[in-house]
């Protein structure tokens, strides 16, 4: 299988997911709120200040771009850019996509956060189908183990940093980064997106046995 009809399937089987929420920390965006940059993030180009090789719009790093456009502006949470998701059909696709070689065996857990600003949005073809950032796991074998979500977030709202803290799966070792508005309508606006490995105790985690 080729890595692009690979990655393809990924995004296909990201359809039918039943999305599974964890616990959301939110907090307003403002002066004595700390930067969340991070040498670990495991996330490339996280803030949207670079451009892919030869092309006028698709941040670097991230793929399967659609219903999106790199903004620039002063007022951008971090650096001077970041990315914006229309969306007015309610099901049609409106995310960027980004993935990371994870081993469940090393990383334990990950934090993750974003900024989100918000503005009119409405769910899609269900309930679900609302902006969040998606983030799914799959074994050495490709096989899907399971998606966590940072959100969803609905309605209007100013830049706020929200973060969750995730277990990764034992078996896995790979892990896809969806952001967007999921099939929703109106707008989101998506900036300094980090995943980071968790410093944590591993007893407050479930065992594992074996590698």
């Amino acid at each position: 299988m080729t890595s692009s009809t690979c990655f393809c399937a990924r995004a296909a089987k990201l359809a039918a997911i039943v999305v599974c929420c964890a616990l959301v920390v939110a907090a307003p965006l403002g002066a004595d709120t700390p930067a969340a940059s991070n040498d670990e993030n495991l996330i490339s180009n996280g803030n949207f200040e670079q451009l892919a090789p030869r092309e006028s719009s698709r941040p670097a790093g991230w793929y399967f771009v659609q219903q999106a456009q790199r903004v620039e502006a002063d007022g951008a949470p971090r650096g001077r850019h970041f990315l914006r998701f229309d969306n007015a059909v309610p099901g049609r696709a409106a995310r960027a996509q980004q993935h990371v070689r994870l081993d469940g065996r090393e990383v334990r857990a990950i934090d993750v956060s974003a900024v989100v600003a918000t503005r009119d949005v409405e769910p899609g073809q269900a309930l679900a189908e609302r902006p969040a950032v998606r983030v799914s796991f799959y074994d050495e074998d490709d096989i899907e183990l399971g998606q966590e979500v940072l959100g969803p977030w609905s309605g209007t709202r100013d830049w706020s940093r929200d973060s969750s803290r995730i277990v990764v799966p034992g078996r896995a070792r790979l892990m896809l980064v969806e952001i967007g508005l999921g099939g929703g309508t109106g707008r989101a606006d998506f900036d300094d997106v980090q995943v980071v490995p968790a410093a944590q105790n591993p007893t407050a985690l479930p065992r594992r046995i074996g590698k």
